[in-house]
């Protein structure tokens, strides 16, 4: 995590992030559009110092907060998996709209690299084709 937002996950192997950076884009439709990592301030807590989870919670910047975003991140070292559940709350009362941006880097480069959600499985997918230690890869994560 790095300025409020997920920031390289480290997948299959520890030195090769298979992703950059995650945060939400919020809008009202019309004139509002901030980036979750440049428009909020973030406080980060832990339930307990012995567990894999760690809750940010980012609220809007501005002198009247619009919204407040809490993110929190659980994972199992058994299993290849970052959970992050979210709660988006409207301050003011108007209605908003979240779009994941996903900075997909797979094999730890940035060429032909393509993030989509699978409504199937319940997943974030990522893939693309890089060349890892002088052979052509083709990666796919969930």
């Amino acid at each position: 995590m790095a300025n409020g937002i997920t920031s390289e996950v480290f997948y299959p192997r520890l030195d090769i992030p298979n992703m950059q950076d995650m945060q939400y884009i919020i809008t009202d439709g019309s004139s509002l559009v901030d980036l979750e990592r440049d428009a909020t301030n973030h406080e980060i807590s832990t339930p307990d110092e012995k567990a894999l989870e760690y809750t940010v919670t980012n609220t809007d910047k501005r002198a009247t907060p619009k919204y407040k975003i809490t993110n929190t991140y659980i994972t199992d070292p058994s299993r290849d998996t970052l959970l992050v559940r979210t709660r988006f709350q409207s301050l003011d009362g108007n209605s908003y709209q979240l779009y994941l941006l996903e900075n997909a880097s797979m094999a730890g480069g940035g060429a032909n690299d393509n993030a989509w959600w699978d409504g199937t499985n319940f997943a974030l997918m990522s893939s693309g084709t890089e060349t890892l230690f002088g052979s052509s890869t083709t990666v796919v994560s969930r």
